[in-house]
């Protein structure tokens, strides 16, 4: 059941994650590694180039506007 909080509508407790999450996801991938961090580290390329592969295979975006997270994506992939 959706409740009002703060004047955002919520879920099951949390917030809907929409297109300015999700794009912010995307800016800040890979910034968050721990110092310590052991195995594998992508760099933040190799991350979006993921991240734009595994877009392709979601089907719900929910609230996200899918075309404005892939352009994001593909515009930040050409910058680095």
């Amino acid at each position: 059941m959706a409740e009002q909080i703060d004047g955002a509508e919520r879920i099951h407790g949390s917030t809907h994650w929409g297109t300015h999450d999700e794009i912010e996801y995307v800016r800040k991938i890979g910034e968050n590694f721990p110092k310590n961090h052991i195995g594998t580290k992508f760099t933040k390329k190799q991350l979006v180039q993921k991240y734009l592969t595994a877009m392709q295979k979601k089907v719900n975006w929910g609230n996200i506007n899918k075309k404005e997270v892939l352009y994001y994506a593909t515009e930040l992939l050409n910058t680095l």
